[in-house]
């Protein structure tokens, strides 16, 4: 994608984090004979402590390199929040209704509603859930 601008570093970041997984699956295999130390558990030792943590190392580094780079637009940022008009703000509203005493399927269930109307009708979240008599009466 030409518009992204650390795509190989994130993407070699991303490829890193399996090969970390990986290990990390063989020294879990190594906890079950713990107690009953051989060879075995040093051959893997071997290979995968150092390969980790250099990997790691890497890893965190160049991280730090596309935060320290990252550029925020800000307005950019708001402007796509607004773009679905409030309705990103649903889930907030449903731990709300649950809060005030509703149940998950019925705080769902109003939620699902004004978010309904407000992609029916083309309207704000904020605007349907205030207007809502059923949050009116919740909210009072």
């Amino acid at each position: 994608m030409p518009h992204k601008q650390n795509p190989i570093v994130c993407e070699r970041i991303c490829g890193l984090a399996r090969i970390l997984r990986a290990n990390m699956l063989a020294a879990y295999e190594d906890i079950n004979l713990w107690h009953e130390r051989d060879i075995s558990h040093s051959s893997v030792e071997r290979i995968i402590l150092p390969d980790s943590t250099i990997a790691l190392v890497y890893m965190l580094k160049q991280a730090c390199k596309v935060i320290k780079n990252l550029r925020i637009n800000s307005a950019q940022m708001l402007k796509n929040i607004e773009l679905n008009r409030g309705i990103i703000y649903s889930q907030k509203m449903l731990i709300k209704l649950m809060s005030k005493g509703l149940s998950r399927m019925k705080a769902y269930d109003i939620v699902q509603d004004i978010t309904l109307k407000v992609i029916n009708d083309n309207s704000n979240f904020r605007e349907v859930a205030s207007n809502d008599a059923k949050n009116k009466k919740i909210f009072k």
